[in-house]
């Protein structure tokens, strides 16, 4: 009988041995004592699994067209579809797919009653130090352990949670048969910039359009809310601008952030007089009263060099456009991104050139696949990421 050694009990990996088929031996192996261990910190602990909008335009790689193959709609809805078999029923909330339980930990409970209803073999704390080939077959090797098998995945995950097991092992592993490796890189994270406002806005959140600019050039918008941190900003929408801001910053490209702290109103000069008229000549505080959070007001307008006292009529043209700017068009310069112990991802990995896309396996390696997140392929907030994990976990363990 064929044997199967898949390393790395995370999502990817127990949907691949799962999909297997019946007339196999299947090998799932990990550092940890649980299965899942990542899987139980997704969404706060209520397991985002899913979304509604999963398609290979919500991903970023460096090669969209293999995605495209790897992520179609059929094998979206096939996947989609085990995993209700499994026994998950959703809570959608906006789009966004949990465990109607919303907890992670029931998930994990279903992956842990298939796995033994299979009879797949389930080894704990093996931690792979080598992955080698020899007369055809792969040889894992731990400490003090051999396995060996006719196919090896390797679902090891990326760099980010390291204290789950994600510690990078499998690139790795995937070097030692010449795989090359698109940059690693933190996503899903928080942006740095050395403005001194930045200092001073820490814990304030406020709902904003937020774009990104590198090389002078509108790369991507997102719009939700934020939170101010000590060195920066974090929050959804700017974890969604952190792959474009990671990898522009690794090539030491000019990247800025541009926040509109009005994003509702359109014609802002036509909004300011109407608004005048009916406050009858406020005063710029009395003004943004309740357009802006108070603290970011004072913040603001101190950024702008303009005294909160004025009257609104008052404003000369340079003192008007000066407003406009920090409300509507506020630039910070991003210095940085939040390291891998905060990111929630890991952009870059596996290229996915040296990859068949229908399978997932090596094209340098004969019987080596990949799953998940060691692919260069790293999605947005929203059940993306997890939801890409399940289906190459799924893709691979039906063509094995």
């Amino acid at each position: 009988m064929e044997k199967i050694i898949i390393i790395g009990a995370g999502p990817s990996g127990i949907l691949t041995a799962l999909a297997c088929s019946q007339n196999k031996k299947v090998i799932l192996i990990d550092g940890n004592d649980k299965i899942g261990k990542k899987l139980l910190l997704t969404g706060n602990g209520k397991c985002n699994y899913w979304n509604a909008e999963i398609e290979s335009s919500h991903y970023e790689t460096e090669n969209q067209a293999i995605l495209k193959e790897i992520i179609t709609p059929e094998i979206i809805q096939k996947t989609y579809s085990f995993l209700e078999k499994i026994g998950i029923y959703p809570k959608i909330q906006n789009g966004y797919y949990y465990p109607y339980s919303k907890d992670a930990h029931s998930i994990q409970a279903l992956f842990e009653r298939k796995l033994k209803e299979q009879k797949i073999e389930w080894i704990p704390n093996f931690k792979v130090l080598s992955l080698e080939k020899k007369k055809g077959k792969f040889m894992v090797k731990s400490v003090n352990k051999v396995l060996e098998g006719d196919k090896v995945v390797l679902a090891t995950g990326g760099k980010t949670y390291q204290k789950t097991g994600s510690d990078g092992t499998g690139y790795d592993l995937a070097k030692t048969f010449n795989h090359n490796l698109i940059p690693l890189l933190p996503t899903l994270t928080n942006l740095v910039c050395q403005d001194k406002i930045t200092a001073l806005w820490e814990n304030l959140r406020f709902s904003a359009k937020v774009r990104l600019w590198i090389n002078g050039k509108l790369e991507q918008e997102e719009q939700g809310e934020i939170q101010g941190i000590k060195n920066g900003l974090s929050g959804i929408c700017i974890f969604n601008l952190s792959n474009k801001a990671s990898r522009s910053l690794y090539l030491n490209q000019p990247t800025e952030i541009e926040i509109d702290f009005l994003p509702d109103i359109e014609n802002f000069k036509a909004f300011i007089e109407k608004r005048i008229e009916y406050m009858f000549n406020p005063t710029l505080e009395d003004f943004l009263e309740s357009l802006i959070n108070y603290k970011l007001m004072f913040l603001l307008l101190k950024k702008a060099e303009l005294d909160k006292n004025k009257h609104m009529h008052e404003l000369k043209k340079d003192e008007m456009n000066a407003l406009e700017k920090v409300l509507k068009h506020f630039r910070l310069e991003i210095t940085g991104t939040g390291d891998f112990s905060k990111a929630q991802v890991t952009s870059g990995g596996i290229n996915l050139n040296e990859i068949n896309p229908l399978s997932l396996e090596s094209k340098l390696e004969k019987n080596l696949y990949f799953t998940g997140e060691i692919l260069d392929v790293s999605g947005i907030c929203g059940g993306f990421n997890l939801a890409f994990a399940f289906i190459t976990g799924y893709r691979v363990g039906k063509s094995l």
